[in-house]
């Protein structure tokens, strides 16, 4: 009821074509297949236990928290419905293999903040590309029962370009669900993206706009995906960080 973005990101629970179904394990230590919307949830896991394999694979920092997994799925979705968002589609379909090239571009990073604290990240884009995508994640802290809003910890993304002109995330209107995604600060997800158009370099950051805490902000971190939009593959050359950079706890 407060307007947070559900479902997050969508998956099938068909094929077209081969088995027509979803395979996955049943009891008795065997495989099964079926058709139908229950089948998109061990759709979505299976895939998050193979990025987070991927991930421990590479032996990248920190771990592959359920933030992570958010984080990757929607900066990778195939965007369905609407521009951008909505109550639908969420972020739209997952991609395994833009997921999978997300984590191995180099192109996630976290970091944490303590109340009333900043991060500030400069991101080089290469010539020519069109867009500039930044999604953040973090995991929240339980709202009180009955809480009008729910989101405990708040984050704001910021994306500024060298002018110094903001570009906003995405935010949803609950008055009017089927509308279009508009842009604004979003105070009510702990998830959000910004999709800037014709970048140079971008400087991203991210505060906590509330005055009070009972602990401290996102002790877990917040997570960091940006990429060349267009590049939905997620190459390396998509986007330019210092090696050292390369943190991958989304």
């Amino acid at each position: 009821n407060d307007g947070r973005l559900k479902p997050e990101v969508v998956a099938a629970g068909c094929q077209t074509g081969g088995d027509g179904g979803i395979t996955s394990t049943f009891p008795g230590n065997v495989y099964g297949v079926y058709c139908g919307t229950s089948m998109a949830t061990p759709a979505v896991s299976g895939l998050v236990a193979l990025l987070r394999q991927h991930y421990l694979s590479l032996n990248l920092s920190g771990s592959f928290l359920p933030s992570t997994a958010k984080a990757v799925l929607a900066h990778s979705a195939t965007d369905l419905g609407n521009a951008g968002p909505d109550y639908k589609y969420g972020y739209g379909s997952i991609s395994a293999p833009a997921a999978k090239a997300l984590i191995g571009g180099g192109a996630i990073v976290q970091g944490a903040l303590l109340p009333g604290g900043s991060s500030t990240r400069t991101v080089t884009v290469p010539a020519g590309s069109s867009e500039l995508k930044v999604t953040l994640a973090w995991a929240d802290k339980e709202a009180v029962e009955n809480a009008a809003i729910t989101l405990v910890n708040a984050l704001d993304l910021v994306v500024t370009d060298p002018s110094g002109n903001r570009r906003y995330p995405w935010r949803l209107d609950p008055a009017s669900p089927s509308a279009a995604a508009t842009t604004a600060a979003d105070h009510t997800n702990p998830l959000e993206q910004v999709r800037a158009g014709n970048p140079w370099i971008w400087r991203t950051y991210f505060w906590d706009h509330k005055p009070l805490f009972d602990s401290i902000l996102c002790a877990q971190g917040y997570y960091l995906a940006f990429m060349d939009a267009p590049d939905l593959f997620g190459a390396p050359v998509a986007i330019l960080i210092d090696p050292a950079e390369r943190i991958a706890e989304l």
